[in-house]
């Protein structure tokens, strides 16, 4: 997990006193807590970002900030991603698929659901998120979030636009010929 100057600097001047916490959660030995600062107060913050990035342990920030109680400063980590607009998209046909839902290729066109599919691609960043599932009622939009607007936003992630992936409604595959009874994971497995 990688950050940007500006992130670095905006948490270790929000840490403030907070900073004796986090050292506590990754278990900074208190003589090292104490060279933290280098020979400034108020530089500690600094110093566990320090102490962290050479231990290769950054990626585990986001969940120590959860802990402390800090969602102020996880939230700065994973920053938002803004999908660029397109300007003059050419589409054939109406931009309204009816009751189908939208596709991938249907992105150019869905719109007024960025925030929701900005949210998933956080949770997707976030590697304490290993099961992440979208739920509501019947013809939510459900199907529209993630296929046209979480999945071209999966570029934005190292290897992203290469992940596969599958469509699965449970209840499509049926057993038998005795379609009012279905079982979900066979639904799964023919989707995988």
């Amino acid at each position: 997990m990688t950050f940007t100057g500006p992130t670095k600097i905006d948490f270790c001047d929000r840490l403030g006193p907070d900073w004796r916490r986090l050292a506590d959660y990754f278990e900074i030995a208190r003589g090292d807590q104490e060279r933290l600062g280098g020979e400034h107060a108020g530089q500690e913050g600094r110093g566990i970002w320090d102490w962290l990035e050479a231990r290769k342990r950054l990626a585990e920030l986001p969940d120590a900030l959860a802990y402390i109680q800090r969602p102020d400063l996880r939230e700065l980590l994973v920053p938002e991603v803004t999908v660029p607009v397109t300007t003059n998209v050419s589409w054939q046909g109406s931009p309204y698929p009816g009751l189908e839902w939208f596709r991938p290729r249907d992105a150019p066109i869905f719109f007024g659901r960025d925030a929701e599919a900005n949210q998933l691609l956080a949770r997707f960043r976030d590697d304490g998120h290993r099961f992440i599932a979208v739920v509501g009622a019947s013809g939510s939009g459900k199907s529209s979030l993630v296929a046209a607007g979480l999945i071209p936003l999966l570029k934005e992630l190292g290897g992203g636009s290469d992940w596969p992936w599958y469509r699965m409604t449970p209840g499509e595959a049926p057993l038998s010929r005795d379609t009012t009874w279905h079982d979900p994971f066979l639904a799964l497995a023919i989707a995988l």
